[in-house]
């Protein structure tokens, strides 16, 4: 194809943005992504990434940035071609609750101008485990095989690209289990965005993950380099005999008090020494003083401290 590279990424983006006036819903979002792997979007509510995926997926058009599909950029005479490359699954999935899950897919399919309807739905009901609920009307379903649904909605086309945005929010637990098999599953055969807040979902599920916070792109890293991140952090919890609070201790900063315990974070485990040896000259009486592991969760407060 004219205009694509031989060696290009299956997704790219470059310094997508989004303004809506003087407000920055997002700024500055540049990632690529090659096919197979899985990029995380992480951050609190209204940090921007279902902005973010809106304008990847073409559903929200972008202030300035730059999208690019297997090395083309994405432009307004091949919006729809690029979306064709895509399955998208917003937070909240869109269902006919009145169809059967069945009729609902073929729906879907035909849409999306796709041919061989029969043996594409057979394909997205086997994928999401759907079978046995093929014949049901959707509205019947629990919310776990109702959000299977919104993620066969998405892939039915087979896509080469998958977006899927908060794809466990409000599950049991049982069900988040199943769907994120399911998504491990279908990174065998696409590219697949998912947003979420949820910090075990990111470490199961991506290979990448980008951090954002109030439209801003605060990290950009791989897993492994989340995990180096999180072996050069040291954090110590300090047992004290008596119950101490923050003013007691003016120079230890960046600390936790529970009662008679401090939490805190070192970058060098030397410093250790220097904080014990100031409790004692400030005469307080360690009973203990224990490292802890420094998780994801640390690591995103960590990031989100930064800014």
């Amino acid at each position: 194809m004219a205009g694509i590279s031989y060696a290009f990424y299956m997704l790219e983006a470059k310094d997508l943005a989004k303004h809506y006036g003087k407000i920055i819903a997002l700024e500055s979002l540049s990632f690529q992504l090659q096919k197979g792997e899985v990029l995380g979007l992480l951050g609190p509510n209204g940090a921007g990434k279902s902005t973010a995926m809106r304008m990847i997926c073409g559903t929200l058009s972008a202030t300035s940035g730059e999208v690019f599909f297997m090395g083309e950029k994405r432009s307004a005479s091949s919006l729809d071609q690029a979306k064709s490359a895509i399955g998208y699954l917003p937070e909240n999935a869109p269902l006919y609750m009145d169809m059967d899950v069945e009729s609902y897919l073929c729906f879907c399919a035909e849409i999306k101008g796709k041919q061989d309807i029969k043996k594409l739905v057979s394909i997205a009901l086997q994928k999401c485990g759907l079978e046995e609920v093929r014949r049901k009307n959707i509205q019947l379903l629990s919310k776990g095989y109702k959000q299977r649904v919104g993620i066969a909605q998405a892939i039915v086309h087979n896509p080469k690209i998958i977006v899927l945005d908060e794809p466990t929010i409000g599950l049991d637990p049982k069900q988040v289990s199943e769907i994120r098999q399911l998504i491990r599953n279908l990174a065998s055969e696409a590219t697949i965005i998912i947003s979420s807040h949820i910090l075990t979902e990111m470490q199961m599920l991506c290979d990448r993950v980008i951090v954002l916070n109030k439209g801003k792109v605060l990290a950009n890293k791989s897993m492994q380099e989340l995990n180096q991140m999180m072996q050069e952090k040291y954090r110590y919890e300090i047992t004290l005999k008596h119950p101490v609070k923050e003013q007691d201790l003016p120079q230890l900063k960046n600390l936790d008090i529970l009662g008679n315990k401090i939490l805190f974070d070192l970058k060098e485990e030397e410093e250790l020494n220097a904080t014990l040896k100031y409790l004692i000259d400030a005469n307080q009486i360690v009973v203990s003083a224990k490292k802890q592991d420094f998780d994801l969760e640390d690591a995103y407060l960590s990031i989100l401290g930064e800014q």
